[in-house]
């Protein structure tokens, strides 16, 4: 895969493999996953797949730990399994999609809990017979460039830039997953001497921006 590849391209299991080569963090796996499951946030309508995003996210910064998440676990996929025999899938055609978009979303976000697989920087799902995730490999390319930027031409940091508002800035956006903060972030960076255009255009891209972002990341220190 060449640059211009990465930057143009759509084909999610492409770019899987081409990261699968680079060292990658076990911290940024379960937030590429976590990240894919805020973006479709509102396709988890089952309780216990929110509740295994938000402990998956806690789970990938060292908040808490591996024990802590096995009754989310638990319940989760107790719930899930419940979900997918339900009546509701004898209902119309199109009701049926938006259903299977919900329980794909539900599984995947339940599934952001396998840290078996994360270990094995396992990004996506494997093909499964009754889950179809070809939306998630819709959105996944986008997520991937979100979280690890440019792999190509990696970009330093200079110190001179971390001053204390940039650095203050770019923790309240990790925070509160404040990423209309972004632009903001930039003109800091920017007073302290950052002319980088690809941090600067990120920063003021519109998204999708999620927990994990690359400059964000590169502003705190993160791996």
């Amino acid at each position: 895969m060449t640059e211009a590849e990465w930057f143009a391209s759509v084909d999610a299991e492409r770019m899987r493999v081409f990261l699968a080569s680079k060292p990658v963090s076990l911290r940024k796996v379960m937030l590429f996953r976590v990240g894919c499951c805020r973006i479709q946030y509102q396709h988890l309508t089952i309780k216990e797949a929110r509740q295994a995003v938000d402990v998956a996210e806690l789970l990938a910064d060292g908040q808490i730990l591996l024990e802590q998440t096995r009754n989310t676990w638990s319940s989760g996929i107790k719930r899930f399994l419940k979900y997918c025999s339900s009546k509701n899938f004898q209902k119309s055609r199109r009701e049926k999609s938006e259903l299977a978009s919900r329980i794909n979303m539900a599984g995947f976000a339940i599934d952001c809990l396998d840290v078996e697989h994360t270990r094995k920087a396992e990004f996506l799902p494997e093909p499964s017979e009754y889950l179809d995730h070809r939306h998630l490999y819709q959105i996944a390319p986008a997520v991937f460039r979100e979280l690890f930027g440019n792999p190509f031409r990696p970009v330093a940091i200079n110190l001179a830039w971390l001053t204390s508002t940039a650095v203050g800035i770019a923790q309240g956006i990790y925070d509160d997953r404040a990423f209309d903060r972004l632009p903001i972030l930039a003109d800091a960076l920017q007073d302290a001497g950052c002319e980088n255009e690809d941090i600067l255009a990120h920063c003021r891209d519109e998204g999708p921006h999620v927990r994990g972002c690359w400059v964000v990341d590169l502003v705190l220190g993160k791996e």
